[in-house]
């Protein structure tokens, strides 16, 4: 925009062309960074933040997940539930039934998102983040995390099992 290219001649489209494959290039390295920033966070235990969940609350002046006591007690509910439920659709039906309602929290920018009611995704997101034993994942790595644990590993194994249990078979077409 600043140079005086003139896209009339094949000269200034050359040059145009130029200048457009060194900013992809730029843009590309900067994306690269970032990942990379990220996932270095993520393996050394860091929260990278995100929208945050139920049973944490985020300290955002340390960048550290931090134990809301009151919704913690709700995220161990739902897992000693889930183990005798064994459904994540009859699992949010009883936590709406309850009045339960997901996670409050106030954007950075003060605005507030009200806590709404429960369905299967919200369940089964909360039955399988890693975050509620002391963890953060990364792809298909996880690490342990900066934060305190809410739920321990043998109610967390107990919760997978039963997940995995619950998956349907894909059956291969011969």
């Amino acid at each position: 925009v600043t140079q005086q290219i003139s896209t009339t001649d094949s000269t200034g489209r050359m040059m145009l062309n130029i200048l457009m494959t060194f900013a992809q290039y730029e843009r590309e390295v900067i994306a690269e960074r970032i990942r990379d920033k990220i996932a270095a966070a993520k393996r050394r235990g860091k929260y990278c933040g995100g929208v945050p969940i139920l049973g944490y609350d985020v300290d955002r002046e340390n960048k550290k997940l931090l134990v809301n006591h009151e919704e913690a007690q709700v995220v161990q509910y739902i897992f000693r539930r889930f183990i005798q439920l064994g459904s994540a659709k009859k699992m949010g039906q009883e936590l709406n039934e309850q009045g339960y309602r997901t996670k409050a929290w106030t954007t950075k920018k003060g605005r507030v998102r009200k806590g709404g009611e429960w369905n299967t995704g919200h369940v089964y997101r909360l039955l399988n983040n890693r975050i509620y034993i002391g963890e953060i994942a990364h792809k298909d790595e996880s690490y342990t995390g900066e934060h305190e644990g809410i739920v321990d590993r043998e109610t967390w194994g107990k919760v997978q099992a039963i997940l995995a249990d619950n998956k349907p078979i894909k059956v291969a077409m011969a």
